[in-house]
């Protein structure tokens, strides 16, 4: 258990590197040497517990991939296809399962995959159905859906990208697709505007870019042209949904004063909005706020609109599908600390600016974007967490970061 104490922080804050570009980078990395046999090297990734899930899929597809902590680097420099079966483990990480379907089936013909807590019915696979059909694939999940298994029905058939995508709940289906396109022969993915998290493909298609891939993007598909990859060495930019919290806590306490250090300013990351966001918060009273393409900043949102203004929250029905049920952990809290909020399914979530009472309470979180929350009430309250292990998805360092920044911790030994 750590408890916290209400604390001003200052300092500066070098915001750890993008998540979201970290996974696509080692993708890019290995297929460098896939495509040209060139080792291939990129820096400052960001080493969490999801990204790592990634690393090790990359290695047990047969690439020569390693982290070297010294130079904090990742380098590839081989591949060797396998002859036994191929099982990969992606955890909780969504995104290392959706992103590697495509190349997995591209270098094999049966592949396995395993995942923790429900992943599979959590988050589903449905995006690719139509990609299975039209090549001939067939998936197979276990009775309690702990593993997946795909395998091709026609071995010497060639992968193609279908015409129409369906069901496309994230844009991380387009993102798998996107990394075999250059290996296939001039084809074309197509897309509705409704997509879930359209933005994050401009991240694939910014890695793309910086391997050299040829593409031609417009406003319903992309076509990409056959072609190598040859990663140019990269440094990771700062992942804006990590910097969040410390635009928040700037935003909190006027007698707060952190330097946010390592984001760049024309990021192609949808959450550069927060910004924008705490100040349309902070000035506007019962404002709007659109979080369909944002939905990780929510939980840091809610709570800063509890402490600042009241704010009404659209399209937050896919927090309920996240690591945890984000939306009922947030109500949870709020109801233990008797903040108000309005909830209409399918509709909005209000939640009201509240005067909140110091809590006993020891809170427990499952899911590292709450604890962001909870961090971010307790900096003025104080307050107790039972567990924090969950930061070692997506951020191991801010326990110690915020330490920096003269954040009065203290860890209960029980």
């Amino acid at each position: 258990m750590i408890t916290f104490y209400p604390s001003t922080l200052e300092g500066n804050i070098t915001i750890p590197s993008s998540k979201s570009y970290t996974h696509r980078f080692l993708i890019a990395c290995a297929l460098t040497f896939y495509t040209t046999g060139t080792i291939s090297v990129f820096y400052h990734p960001l080493i969490c517990e999801d990204t790592f899930y990634t690393l090790i899929a990359l290695r047990t597809l047969g690439f020569d991939i390693e982290y070297d902590n010294k130079k904090d680097a990742v380098t590839c420099k081989g591949f060797k296809k396998k002859e036994q079966n191929i099982h990969i483990s992606c955890g909780e990480s969504a995104s290392t399962l959706r992103f590697l379907i495509p190349l997995s089936l591209y270098i094999y013909d049966k592949v396995e995959y395993s995942c923790k807590n429900q992943l599979f019915l959590k988050r589903g696979i449905n995006g690719y159905y139509s990609f299975f059909k039209d090549n001939n694939i067939n998936y197979l999940f276990n009775k309690d859906y702990s593993l997946l298994t795909l395998y091709k029905l026609d071995k010497e058939q060639q992968l193609i990208i279908p015409s129409t995508l369906d069901n496309l709940t994230s844009s991380q289906y387009i993102t798998g697709l996107l990394f075999i396109m250059p290996m296939l022969n001039n084809q074309k993915i197509y897309f509705s505007d409704k997509i879930v998290s359209k933005s994050y493909v401009d991240i694939t298609l910014d890695v793309l870019s910086s391997s050299k891939i040829k593409f031609e993007k417009n406003q319903n598909n992309i076509t990409v042209y056959q072609s190598k990859y040859y990663l140019d060495p990269v440094s990771v930019e700062g992942d804006y949904s990590l910097a969040a919290l410390y635009f928040c806590l700037n935003n909190i306490n006027k007698d707060n004063n952190i330097k946010i250090l390592n984001l760049k300013e024309d990021s192609f990351q949808p959450d550069r909005r927060i910004v924008s966001l705490i100040n349309q918060i902070k000035e506007k009273e019962n404002s709007i706020i659109d979080i369909d393409d944002n939905i990780d900043l929510g939980p840091v949102l809610f709570m800063f609109a509890a402490i600042i203004n009241t704010t009404t929250f659209i399209n937050i029905e896919r927090l309920k599908i996240k690591e945890s049920n984000r939306l009922q952990e947030m109500m949870n809290i709020f109801n233990t600390l008797d903040i108000e909020y309005e909830y209409i399914p399918n509709k909005y979530f209000k939640v009201y600016k509240s005067i909140i009472q110091k809590c006993d309470e020891v809170f427990i979180s499952t899911d590292h974007r709450i604890t962001h929350a909870l961090i971010l009430l307790f900096s003025i309250y104080g307050g107790k967490i039972k567990d924090i292990s969950n930061l070692e998805k997506s951020c191991p360092s801010l326990i110690f970061d915020l330490i920096k920044l003269k954040y009065h911790t203290i860890k209960n030994i029980e």
